[in-house]
């Protein structure tokens, strides 16, 4: 088992090679996992940069929209709505912004899972993957 590793998931273009210089020797396994979640999670979010690593399992971690929203603000938009919710699993946010009647909308699914080769099929029925 390759032990617990930290994701960030990113634009679907990257996938490829964040495995290729990242991970040169992963086994078949693992890459299978890597499409499996990727699945889960969005087809146009992959994982790209590995934060670190411990014995474990495999976990992921997708990082926010904060920071895109805070580069619309400083260039004068105003926060219009700002929610956000969790079942434990999968946590949603929703940020509306505006400036001179024009709307931004911004969303992000994050997903903070551990998975065990026993759950996967649980997953992909429970994200119809």
């Amino acid at each position: 088992m390759w032990g617990l590793i930290y994701f960030t998931i990113l634009k679907l273009n990257k996938l490829k090679r964040a495995i290729i210089e990242k991970w040169e020797c992963l086994n078949y396994r693992i890459k299978v996992y890597f499409h499996i979640v990727v699945a889960i999670i969005e087809e146009n979010y992959v994982i790209c940069e590995i934060l670190g690593k411990e014995e474990g399992l495999i976990r992921l971690k997708y990082s926010g929209i904060e920071n895109l929203a805070l580069k619309f603000m400083r260039k004068g938009f105003k926060v219009l709505d700002w929610e956000e919710e969790t079942d434990g699993i999968v946590y949603r946010e929703f940020i509306m912004l505006e400036k001179n009647e024009k709307i931004i909308r911004l969303f992000t699914k994050e997903i903070s899972i551990t998975l065990r080769p026993a759950e996967v099929e649980w997953y992909i029925r429970k994200y119809q993957c």
